[in-house]
């Protein structure tokens, strides 16, 4: 179901199509791409024009179906 980005909180699991933009703190489970990866255009965040690469969490890169990803079970730890 579509959602405003200021209606997504922390821990929601968001579906990003091709081609959409999205806020930059989001951590990439899984992708289209070769292995996991996608291309991030981050002129908005730096003024650079030449795409990055994204990868996607290694233990995550294969759920590549909404069953998949809901089955996942975990937590992320991370710094502030």
């Amino acid at each position: 179901e579509p959602r405003k980005w200021k209606d997504v909180a922390v821990g929601d699991i968001v579906c990003v199509k091709q081609g959409n933009e999205f806020p930059a703190d989001l951590i990439q489970l899984s992708a289209s791409g070769d292995q996991g990866g996608s291309y991030i255009d981050t002129c908005n965040l730096d003024g650079e024009t030449n795409l990055k690469i994204k990868s996607s969490v290694q233990a995550t890169v294969h759920a590549d179906s909404a069953g998949k990803i809901a089955a996942l079970k975990g937590t992320f730890e991370y710094e502030r």
